[in-house]
């Protein structure tokens, strides 16, 4: 059956070659957040051009700053919202390369995803050569940010999905390949040639945390450890993040890199969304410490970090009690971020790492009969608290599955592995189902219509005998 969609334009809506009119990139996988949009206001100025797919708050942030802003993507849906949100700008719909060429050369060139930007109708093309592309439509002193995906970051290794191997047609693009020309690490991102790179944060397209490559030190670190725990959802993510920063790969463990061509600015080294930590803090991740304290069962140690981490947030009142916005270096404990807008609650901190105990399935020197609320009390002892609040054990909730639950040996990985697995057989019965019940419904169609022939039949021979008898 084919759907039939009503092709809808506007005055400020520009149709190309290879406009797709029954295709969206809907809320796609793109950077998104606070610290991304300010990175992007940070660069862009004069004429901007906005390749591919974004968020439409940072459209309607750079055109509120004056900037006149053209976009381009080859979904007619996304052009068309984009065109009615934003009258003021110009939304061209086609293929990159199809790009008018008399609209001369912009000042600022913005491309979250290059994979997304070559239209399905266009001719299929390597990463560099679209990269090239790309950047020749930025003027001699312009600036192009463009994003590329770390496919070897924590957030895809402890991934429930594969995204190369999704075959949703929403899911599908000519360059989400294992294209030799695309780069996959720092180094070549790095030849690329650009003035500047950032590493971003825990994942794609959720950055909350991002650092200049080279720059990021023991700050960057701890808060991108912090960021990754959080939701509790899938594998646990923080034994990479050490791994990967303990052999001195910090920025190989972001979930992607924004690459900045032409003239740099003046921003920290370090950004996150509330607050700004110091750059040159040095020392070792508060939560990390704790995380190894508790794989090694070390329980004095344990004690240790949280009694100091306890009187270190009662001597900075600014300071947030976040776990993982603290550095430790020696016996001294340092806060990377503080301000009104962080949580000075010590209990909800500790609740945080209860979870994460639990949750992250980490290994402790606790019982495995023991509750959360104990858990939380034992860990509130520890830091000199005394007992729990009420309001924190209700943050625990219902707590996590135990041993007794069925599916308690598998993680998430696995689970949804097996969950895939018996959709894709379930599709299939259905499939076999609805064939065996095409095909009985013809054999039915075709045995009626034989029983009526013969019957047909049968009147006529007596209607033949009736008029020969004399």
């Amino acid at each position: 059956m084919v759907e039939v969609r009503e092709l809808r334009t506007r005055r400020n809506m520009v149709l190309r070659r290879g406009a797709a009119q029954h295709w969206s990139f809907g809320d796609s996988a793109m950077p998104r957040s606070a610290v991304w949009e300010r990175l992007v206001m940070a660069y862009a100025r004069g004429r901007c051009l906005i390749v591919g797919p974004v968020a439409d708050s940072l459209l309607e942030r750079i055109s509120a700053a004056g900037i006149e802003v053209s976009v381009l993507t080859w979904a007619i849906p996304d052009a068309y919202r984009i065109a009615e949100r934003l009258p003021q700008s110009t939304v061209f719909c086609g293929d990159v390369s199809d790009l008018p060429h008399d609209l001369g050369d912009f000042d600022t060139v913005v491309c979250t995803d290059l994979a997304a930007v070559v239209s399905l109708e266009a001719t299929a093309e390597s990463w560099r050569s679209v990269f090239d592309t790309v950047r020749a439509r930025v003027a001699q002193d312009g600036r192009l940010l463009l994003c590329v995906e770390n496919d070897l970051a924590p957030h895809r290794l402890a991934a429930s999905h594969n995204p190369r191997s999704a075959n949703a047609d929403s899911d599908w693009a000519p360059l989400s390949t294992w294209d030799s020309t695309r780069p996959r690490s720092v180094e070549q991102v790095r030849s690329l040639g650009p003035d500047g790179v950032w590493a971003l944060a825990p994942g794609w397209p959720d950055v909350r945390v991002a650092w200049r490559a080279g720059a990021g030190g023991d700050a960057a670190e701890a808060l991108a450890l912090g960021a990754a725990m959080w939701p509790l959802r899938g594998p646990d993510p923080a034994w990479l993040f050490r791994s990967l920063t303990m052999a001195g790969r910090l920025d190989d463990a972001g979930a992607g890199w924004l690459c900045v061509f032409g003239p740099d600015v003046d921003l920290p080294d370090l950004l996150v969304e509330d607050g700004t930590p110091p750059t040159d803090a040095s020392g070792r991740p508060l939560l990390g410490l704790i995380a190894d304290a508790c794989a090694a069962h070390d329980v004095p140690a344990i004690r240790d970090l949280l009694a100091g981490w306890r009187a270190a947030v009662g001597a900075h009142p600014r300071a947030g009690a976040d776990l993982a916005a603290w550095l430790v270096d020696g016996a001294r404990h340092r806060p990377l971020l503080e301000g009104e807008g962080q949580d000075h609650d010590p209990w909800s901190a500790l609740v945080g790492l209860t979870l994460a105990l639990r949750g992250r399935s980490w290994r402790h020197p606790w019982p495995a009969t023991t509750s959360d609320a104990d858990l939380l009390a034992i860990l509130g002892a520890m830091a000199g608290l005394g007992e729990p609040p009420q309001d924190a054990l209700a943050t625990l909730g219902a707590g996590l599955p135990t041993s007794k639950d069925h599916f308690a040996h598998l993680d998430r990985q696995q689970l949804v592995a097996a969950i895939d697995r018996n959709n894709e057989m379930i599709r299939t019965l259905r499939s076999r189902v609805a064939w065996t019940e095409r095909q009985y419904l013809s054999f039915k169609m075709a045995e009626t219509a034989k029983g009526y022939r013969t019957r047909a039949r049968g009147v006529a021979r007596r209607v033949v005998r009736r008029a020969r008898r004399p």
